[in-house]
């Protein structure tokens, strides 16, 4: 049976009742009403449904709330990760919102959808998107891992997700390699800044991200197997990019350091946008972003090699065909003279 016992403050005024339930089998139930009619309500209510096998205890999702919960992903997840400094701003930022203060056991789809819409009225979907991603997997991790038990599961797959806009379809237009390249050649000769023109020329050739093409490391790179490994990737995975006689050329070309690394110890891949932004403005070249050069990497690797889609994608690291597609933008031209049978490249 339920004891029901009277809530008294200091001055021995009536402020509840305290509800406690315990039952063989089943962790206590404690809580608190303002009147006795909803303690007695809940009490069997709370029975009834141990009685008969149905009994599930959301008691400590409703006492804990989503912003300690996001404190011990943060703690516990987020450090494994290879982007865990993106992803710890992105949770400062989700603990900023109201919602964070309220027990996980309340929170609803609609309640997530009301955190969407205020969130796109400051930022881009995309970014909406990665947040929902981290709460989602916030969700996942406490059911699966941490045993707390929510009423409605993961209320993130209860939601509609913002959409976000058709990928980039930007290409090289005609002589923009050109001017890129001689504006870097010039960049570099005015500023003593990176080998911006061998980086862009080796993007180009190889598909490789700007994380990885700043992480290349001389031991990592075989000449005569014409290959450069890649311990770590931004999928996780690392994969091994065979290297044209251009590619080949482009690094034989680049004078060794001391420390090891192709470009230096001081590069990242913020270097490289910001460099590769510089160099756009001194070509005149409009909305043109370094990625974009993967674009048309892969593109030209469709358009000019009869290598198969999982060929490609082993070169690139893409681990799906529907991935692979985002950054296959094929010209109408190839793509006809391919109707009549001609060869890639031919």
């Amino acid at each position: 049976m339920a004891s029901i016992s009277p809530r008294k403050d200091s001055d021995g005024n009536l402020i509840g009742y305290r509800v406690q339930i315990r039952r063989r089998g089943h962790p206590p139930q404690v809580r608190t009403f303002r009147q006795k009619s909803e303690a007695m309500i809940w009490s069997r209510s709370i029975e009834g449904e141990m009685d008969k096998g149905l009994f599930v205890d959301f008691s400590e999702a409703e006492r804990t709330t989503l912003d300690e919960l996001l404190d011990r992903y943060r703690s516990d997840v987020t450090p494994a990760k290879r982007g865990a400094a993106a992803e710890l701003s992105k949770i400062a930022v989700i603990k900023r919102h109201p919602i964070v203060r309220r027990p996980v056991a309340g929170i609803t789809g609609a309640d997530l959808a009301q955190y969407r819409d205020d969130r796109l009225r400051e930022v881009s979907p995309a970014t909406v998107n990665r947040e929902l991603t981290i709460v989602s997997h916030v969700f996942s991790v406490a059911m699966q891992e941490w045993r707390i038990i929510l009423p409605r599961g993961n209320p993130v797959m209860a939601m509609r997700r913002p959409r976000t806009p058709e990928g980039r379809t930007r290409r090289l237009g005609d002589g923009e390699e050109e001017r890129i390249l001689s504006a870097a050649s010039a960049y570099e000769r005015t500023s003593k800044a990176i080998r911006m023109a061998s980086i862009i020329q080796l993007a180009l050739a190889t598909g490789m991200r700007r994380g990885e093409i700043s992480a290349m490391r001389w031991e990592f790179i075989d000449f005569p197997g014409r290959t450069i490994h890649l311990p770590d990737t931004k999928n996780g995975t690392a994969r091994s990019v065979p290297l044209s006689k251009a590619a080949v050329a482009i690094l034989q070309g680049v004078v060794r350091r001391n420390d090891g690394w192709v470009w230096g110890t001081d590069m990242d891949p913020h270097s490289i946008t910001r460099a590769f932004d510089r160099i756009c403005a001194r070509a005149a070249i409009n909305d043109l972003r370094f990625h974009d050069l993967r674009h048309e990497a892969v593109s030209r690797l469709f358009e000019t090699t009869d290598l198969s889609e999982m060929e490609i994608a082993r070169i690139t690291g893409h681990k799906t065909m529907a991935m692979l597609s985002r950054y296959t933008h094929l010209r109408a031209g190839h793509l006809a003279d391919r109707l009549d049978g001609k060869r890639r490249g031919g």
